[in-house]
């Protein structure tokens, strides 16, 4: 036998209900996928506009947030899935630009030599003097940092 409220817009079904009090509402997962998406569209344009730490940042938040969207369901709806695509995206192409730049500036070429000129007016040593000083153990760091800090700054002989 049928309900007479079956046909009503009103009628909700308990099953439907069971569901949503046990795996959260579609709303809220919704709500999360759309954020999913729109921080891993913010994490990457922030890659292309050279900053170091948004991508990480919000990156890591879009793939978690994906994640948490998708519930206890088989499939992610397509704005997690975007979301998690383009913060991975982020995460990857921000940690690439980064080891390129570090493998720019201590590869031998003008930015070396760049780094080794300012090194030399700033400190009096290059910055490859500085590298095999402290390499080879000789080196005290403190000479190298500024007067203020340099008197903060504990060295073996001052520990009483």
């Amino acid at each position: 036998m049928e309900d007479y409220n079956s046909n009503s817009p009103y009628f909700e079904r308990p099953d439907e209900n069971i569901r949503q009090a046990r795996y959260g509402t579609s709303v809220n997962k919704n709500k999360m996928a759309t954020v999913s998406f729109v921080l891993g569209l913010v994490a990457m344009v922030s890659v292309f506009t050279f900053m170091v730490y948004p991508p990480l940042i919000l990156g890591s938040i879009a793939v978690i947030l994906a994640i948490l969207s998708k519930g206890y369901e088989k499939k992610m709806c397509a704005n997690a899935r975007t979301g998690s695509l383009l913060g991975i995206g982020a995460l990857v192409l921000d940690v690439a630009m980064v080891a390129a730049v570090i493998a720019l500036i201590f590869s031998n070429g003008p930015f070396k030599q760049q780094l080794n000129e300012t090194s030399k007016q700033v400190y009096g040593v290059t910055f490859d003097e500085m590298i095999q000083e402290m390499m080879q153990g000789e080196g005290d760091i403190s000479l190298y940092l500024p007067e203020e800090i340099s008197k903060s700054v504990n060295r073996p002989d001052d520990v009483v």
